[in-house]
């Protein structure tokens, strides 16, 4: 690839609906993959793992006697593992809701009508590949960080903290 075919990395503030679109639709994705970092992080989580496998103990002590047994044992295990994870997947669900609600017709509209919001994004060429979303207070010259994300294969090469710069300018700027 020629250094010239290289699309450039910007970051500004937005005024148009598109760019605010795709930016709230990358928060919605982040949304959804935060779900699968808590299931991930409870399943693997030793409070979680320690009953886990004895439960797993008992069933097999409770029910394996011989050979035969084998097959009932191993539907138990599995009925048992899939009420587990089940019940992990019920306890994430919320972050689901959220995106959804974030990213269905109405949130984006009521997103990108809100006058409170001022959108930063990155670009790489015409792709939004990060955003923070800063929520200003009616009344008052104070305001908040409502979101702030990086598209996941951009994580980790400092994207994000590039984009501390041009919100704190606009916090100073108030």
């Amino acid at each position: 690839m020629n250094m010239s075919e290289i699309p450039a990395l910007s970051i500004s503030t937005t005024l148009l609906a598109s760019e605010k679109i795709s930016a709230l639709r990358l928060v919605s994705d982040s949304i959804a993959q935060q779900r699968q970092t808590l299931n991930r992080r409870i399943i693997t989580h030793p409070y979680f793992l320690a009953p886990t496998l004895l439960l797993f103990a008992v069933i097999i002590k409770l029910n394996y006697h011989r050979t035969s047994d084998l097959p009932t044992v191993t539907i138990l295990l599995a009925g048992v593992t899939i009420a587990l994870l089940s019940l992990v997947s019920r306890y994430s669900s919320q972050y689901l809701e959220r995106a959804e609600a974030v990213g269905n017709a109405n949130g984006l509209r009521s997103f990108v009508d809100a006058p409170e919001r001022e959108v930063i994004i990155a670009k790489w060429g015409e792709r939004v590949i990060g955003t923070v979303v800063l929520y200003f207070f009616e009344g008052n010259m104070d305001a908040q960080v409502w979101t702030w994300t990086v598209e996941r294969r951009y994580r980790g090469k400092g994207l994000g903290r590039d984009l501390v710069p041009s919100y704190q300018f606009l916090f100073f700027k108030c």
